[in-house]
């Protein structure tokens, strides 16, 4: 439900170009001397206070992505390692540029590269009808129309419980418990019941169909969201478990105002 969460398993840093992973780091010594030898290559290609040009850095970076034995733990953690040979000649140029850089060259890279590097591939859910959820929700749903067939446009707010403690305004801090599925398929993607304990967190950090949906709604209420896809992930989806163009349908309890 984050805001530009989920996400590539590799993120480019705006002001210190590292790549970024979640492997265990080894404990071996790292020869990265290809990488600095590039980091510090003929720099005349026009990059802004004698850096390495913008071609030149993803360069560098797709090198390293492609001497990477992706079928072996130690040579994926020395990724990162290796990247950060060019955070200072690199670090001028915003994040999103390099993305949109590495995009252009993804036909040079392997399979697992590619996955690596801009996440799983993810299915499309564009005109797919809404289905029943597959498996229980862990949480009462009386009084709930869940969605079936063709799936709304517009977001769908419904009291299922009225609350009558604090009521949430726009931007609040709130904690929930709440549980999401995939309308397509009837997958539950998150839920705070299996992990728990609610969740904490201000509106502004979340999609639009929670920033929009929870405003009104009070404490000890329960509300049905069904978000569409443009208030939602969008056609980018969340991989690996939504998928582009996907309508999200979540049960929430509010639990507490926090600030």
């Amino acid at each position: 439900m984050m805001a530009g969460v989920p996400s590539p398993r590799i993120l480019i840093a705006a002001l210190a170009l590292t790549l970024v992973v979640g492997a265990c780091s080894s404990d071996d010594e790292v020869d990265t001397s290809a990488t600095t030898e590039s980091a510090t290559a003929d720099t005349s290609g026009g990059a802004p206070g004698g850096e390495m040009s913008l071609d030149e850095c993803v360069d560098a970076l797709v090198t390293i992505i492609g001497d990477t034995d992706f079928d072996d733990e130690a040579s994926v953690a020395d990724i990162s390692t290796q990247a950060e040979a060019l955070a200072e000649p690199c670090g001028v140029y915003d994040g999103a540029e390099v993305q949109a850089a590495l995009e252009e060259r993804r036909d040079e890279m392997s399979d697992a590269a590619q996955e690596y590097v801009f996440g799983p591939e993810v299915a499309d859910a564009a005109g797919l009808p809404c289905v029943e959820p597959v498996e229980d929700l862990g949480v009462d749903t009386t009084g709930a129309e869940l969605p079936t067939g063709e799936p709304p446009t517009e977001l769908v707010v419904t009291d299922l419980v009225e609350g009558d403690g604090a009521e949430v305004t726009e931007g609040a801090t709130v904690s929930v418990d709440y549980v999401g599925y995939s309308c397509s398929t009837g997958t539950v993607f998150d839920s705070s019941y299996a992990r728990g304990e609610p969740a904490e967190f201000g509106l502004a950090q979340v999609i639009p169909g929670w920033s929009d949906g929870l405003v009104g709604m009070k404490v000890g209420g329960k509300r049905l969201l069904v978000i569409p896809s443009d208030q939602g992930y969008g056609p980018s989806g969340s991989p690996p478990d939504i998928a582009g163009n996907e309508t999200l349908v979540f049960v929430v309890e509010l639990r507490d105002v926090v600030g």
